[in-house]
């Protein structure tokens, strides 16, 4: 799966040192789907050092919802569906990859939906690629577009550096209290478009429900 794939030490031979073994325990708790029942374990034999991991896989997938459906007049008495459906995936397939997914409809013409997409290792690079699409829309009166794309590097265990770049808009979709100059011909816009550096770090002794450490983030 994607831990073995991604572990240099499980692929070459490198020289045992006793301060990467000590940082296994580290590395293992940035990772939300498994988890280590005990210390890591070395055996010597054949003059090579073997680590022994005894991992355990934890169940932390989620899906959930409520859907329905309603006619409605303005659909020319069509089915509507409406209701709410959250989607939360780690490493599906054993590839390492993050997906979260929430919609939600409440009023006919008012859908909600946020989508988020990690994909680590991309190009088989070190690199990890970020998206995140975020859309709010009122009844008739406007919506709301946020997406970001980015990349971020793990420097050292528990240290991040994230580079993003992120595109905001808000529509005004009946176009009659907003005028503005050289927008092309359909509903108004704002965009504003924006470069960030993050830099993260944590540093706690659980990744979901952490009771003790620290974690912070510089974002400019």
């Amino acid at each position: 799966d994607y831990l073995a794939l991604t572990s240099k030490s499980s692929k070459d031979k490198v020289p045992f040192s006793e301060q990467k073994v000590k940082g296994i325990s580290k590395k293992i708790n940035e990772i939300p789907y498994v988890s280590l029942l005990k210390a890591p374990e070395v055996i010597f034999e054949y003059d090579k050092a073997v680590v022994i991991l005894h991992l355990k896989n934890e169940k932390i997938n989620t899906i959930d919802g409520i859907l329905g459906v309603l006619p409605t007049s303005e659909l020319d008495n069509k089915l509507l569906i409406n209701g709410q459906l959250n989607l939360h995936l780690y490493n599906p397939f054993g590839t390492g990859k993050e997906i979260n997914f929430s919609w939600q409809r409440i009023k006919q013409a008012s859908p909600i939906y946020k989508i988020a997409y990690s994909h680590p290792d991309f190009l088989k690079t070190s690199l990890k690629l970020n998206f995140h699409l975020n859309s709010l829309q009122e009844d008739s009166t406007f919506r709301n577009l946020l997406w970001s794309v980015g990349f971020s590097q793990k420097l050292v265990t528990g240290k991040e550096l994230k580079l993003l770049y992120t595109s905001k808009n808000h529509i005004n979709l009946r176009n009659e209290s907003l005028s503005l100059v050289n927008l092309p011909t359909g509903n108004a816009k704002i965009v504003s478009r924006m470069v960030g550096l993050n830099y993260k770090v944590k540093s706690t002794n659980n990744f979901l429900n952490p009771n003790r450490g620290v974690s912070y983030e510089f974002i400019s």
